[in-house]
């Protein structure tokens, strides 16, 4: 008879738990590591956004009253420099708690509609003008309507001062 030669099949089960935990922890790992970039870019377009409303905040406030027009006296190196001074102030960049690897390499702002543009300060003043016009045509009418008012109110008081001699 043939001799039975024993199957030796000890620590099967660790290899196959070491398999299986290890896929585990690199799936796990990679949606890990795949919020942690989806959150830093979504920090970034916050920060990109919050930068651009502070360059923005420096507009002329007589453009704004008389035209509606938001535009401001900065050339284009001095709009870089404070727009990437707010962004890595945004980002907390250089600070110690400092979660991300955030590196600014290069910032460069385009300026595609200019207030130099005649076609566009047209439109933009022509826009805003719009609605403008007839609350100040309206107003001009209320006061004289107003004034007519007065008017009469005061002819009609010297009458009855004549009416009663």
């Amino acid at each position: 008879m043939k001799a039975v030669k024993p199957i030796y099949n000890k620590g099967s089960i660790t290899v196959f738990i070491s398999i299986v935990l290890s896929s585990i922890f690199l799936v796990a790992g990679t949606f890990t590591d795949a919020a942690r970039i989806r959150l830093a870019h979504s920090q970034v377009q916050r920060a990109s956004q919050t930068a651009l409303s502070s360059v923005l905040a420096c507009y002329n406030n007589e453009l704004k009253e008389q035209y509606g027009l938001f535009g401001f006296y900065l050339d284009n190196e001095t709009v870089n420099d404070s727009f990437e001074e707010y962004f890595s102030k945004n980002l907390n960049i250089g600070s110690q708690d400092f979660l991300y690897g955030f590196n600014i390499e290069n910032i460069k702002l385009e300026r595609p509609f200019g207030l130099g543009n005649n076609k566009i300060f047209e439109e933009q003043i022509m826009e805003f003008m719009k609605y403008r016009a007839p609350l100040e045509i309206a107003s001009e009418l209320l006061s004289k309507i107003e004034g007519i008012k007065k008017f009469i109110k005061r002819l009609k008081s010297l009458q009855k001062k004549n009416g009663n001699r």
